[in-house]
This record gives structure tokens, C-alpha cells and sequence, in this order.
């Protein structure tokens, strides 16, 4: 289904996480969202009549200012566009939101990927070799979010921090980065289908899930992290 806003919570507690994002959307103006859960723990859909981007804005202020309100939603990403979860489409999407970059000086493409087969060095390659700017890993100003959940891909171009209680918690204004530890090379197979279901892979663009893609390019550099 089209969705322009995906929340994460607490594996479990989505009945919960639906009814207070509701609460909020009602709050800013929307009484009819359409929330709904995805076959991936911890993950919903939604679709609202509001501007996504303002959305996760007025999250943030909420958060920061009444964080009691938000005991089971944990995150917000705001998309832009919905495609079938297909490489053409998917670059074809990029394109059509790419003024979004205007004004960027850096950037970096970051790839998100759930129950699809789909490969993501491809993707992330077609994406990041349309545009000429410079790839900044950790501290891009401006991030090309592709969010694969199977058969259908939201894409987004952010500038600010997507909403996460635990950013705020901590006082971080970074765009989103997962990590834990890197490694300067790039694992083997065998290693990789060891890592495969707690890791993520860091390339000269992007941060691209393993699950499914476990060739080897050595210019990639390793970040393990839990996703």
C-alpha cells in the first residue's frame, strides 16, 4: 500500500505504537490516518494527509519539549514516494525527487533493505553515480534514504534527522548512521553469512543490509550493527 511516513517501536508493541501515533496525527490535524502494520516486527505504515517532513518535525519539538508522549513510538521516516520495489522504478523515483539535492554540498545514499532479494550494490551504484556531489559517509548534508519493505520501496532525500527518541534522548543532531564498530575491509562470504542476521555494510555511498547481498567488493568498508 502507499504510505508517506514508516514508524518503528518495540517488537510487540505495535497496537500501541498505532494508537499513539493516531493520538498525535489527530492532534496535528489529521482524524483519519490510515496506520498499519507490515509482516516485519516492530514496523508500521502510514499514510497521512499531512506533510510527512512537517510531521517528524513537530515529532521532534513534541518529544523534546512532552517525551512522555511518546512511550511506544521510537522512530519516524518520512517518505516521498512509493515504487514497486524494482531497481528501474527505483532509480526512476530517485530521479523524479532529485531537486531535492539542490543546495547540498555532500551526500550519501542509504539503503535500507526487508524481505527482498533485490541487489543492493546495484541499487545503491545506479542511485549514487546520477549525481556528481561529494560523498560525505559520516557527516553528509543531505542523505538519499531508500527504505525497502518487500514488494514496495519509499524513497526520501533528507536534510534533517529523521525522529528518533533515542537521538533526542542523547542530544544528537546527526543524520541517522547505524553503527557500532567498523572494520576497514571488506569480509569474505563466509563471513558475511556469519554477520548476515546483525549486519550492515558500509560502501563508498551507503549503508547497505547484508541479509541478501554477500558479494564482495573490496573498496566497501564494514559497519556491524544490528538493524
Amino acid at each position: 500500500m502507499p504510505f508517506n511516513l514508516l514508524a518503528s517501536c518495540p517488537r510487540g508493541k505495535e497496537p500501541m505504537a498505532k494508537s499513539e501515533l493516531a493520538y498525535f496525527l489527530a492532534e496535528l490535524g489529521d482524524g483519519n490516518p490510515t496506520i498499519s502494520r507490515t509482516k516485519f516486527s516492530g514496523l508500521l505504515e502510514v499514510s497521512t494527509s499531512l506533510d510527512p517532513f512537517e510531521v517528524v518535525s513537530k515529532a521532534k519539538e513534541e518529544a523534546l519539549s512532552n517525551p512522555w508522549n511518546f512511550r511506544y513510538v521510537t522512530k519516524l521516516v518520512p517518505i516521498a514516494k512509493v515504487v514497486r520495489s524494482d531497481i528501474n522504478e527505483i532509480v526512476s523515483a530517485v530521479k523524479e525527487i532529485a531537486n531535492g539535492l539542490s543546495n547540498c554540498e555532500s551526500f550519501r545514499v542509504t539503503l535500507v533493505k526487508r524481505g527482498t532479494s533485490l541487489n543492493g550494490d546495484e541499487i545503491v551504484h545506479q542511485v549514487a553515480s546520477m549525481f556528481s556531489l561529494r560523498v560525505s559517509l559520516e557527516n553528509p548534508s543531505c542523505v538519499i534514504l531508500i527504505e525497502v519493505v518487500g514488494e514496495f520501496t519509499g524513497i526520501a532525500i533528507l536534510r534533517k534527522p529523521v525522529f528518533s527518541l533515542q537521538r533526542i534522548i542523547n542530544g544528537s543532531e546527526n543524520i541517522t548512521k547505524i553503527r557500532i564498530s567498523s572494520r576497514s575491509f571488506f569480509p569474505s562470504s563466509k563471513a558475511i553469512s556469519q554477520k548476515a542476521s546483525m549486519g550492515a555494510a558500509k560502501s563508498k555511498y551507503a549503508t547497505v543490509d547484508l541479509e541478501s547481498s554477500t558479494s564482495e567488493v573490496p573498496r566497501f568498508k564494514v559497519l556491524h550493527a544490528k538493524i
